[in-house]
């Protein structure tokens, strides 16, 4: 119950404008307070779903591990108000890398559908 209180609490002293708490304060208050998940039970449950999916859906490991990288792109450009600099560096990579990975990407995309 402390740990709600203390929650609601940060959130009101985050809030900006308004007098009554949204979904997007508590979004907004989990960003803030989120701390990095270096657990290795964490790395283990992610292998093993992985792992569940390439069996399963027949998949090579260079594929699965596209396809896994792809969607970090994806989530990574979906972050709002970032820089491709403040983005290169939440995922431990340089710049330039990341933009050959958006450039990549978007080909991949402008490519597939010039084929359909």
């Amino acid at each position: 119950m402390r740990e709600l209180e203390n929650t609601v609490q940060r959130m009101l002293f985050l809030k900006m404008d308004g007098d009554t708490l949204t979904h997007a304060d508590w979004i907004a208050q989990e960003e803030e307070t989120a701390e990095p998940v270096r657990s290795d039970a964490a790395v283990d449950d992610a292998m093993k779903i992985l792992w569940s999916m390439m069996l399963k859906n027949n998949l090579t490991f260079r594929s699965l591990i596209k396809s896994v990288e792809e969607q970090l792109l994806e989530k990574a450009l979906e972050t709002k108000g970032k820089t491709r600099r403040e983005l290169a560096q939440l995922l431990h990579t340089s710049e330039r890398t990341l933009y050959h990975k958006i450039r990549a990407r978007r080909d991949g995309v402008t490519q597939q559908s010039v084929a359909n």
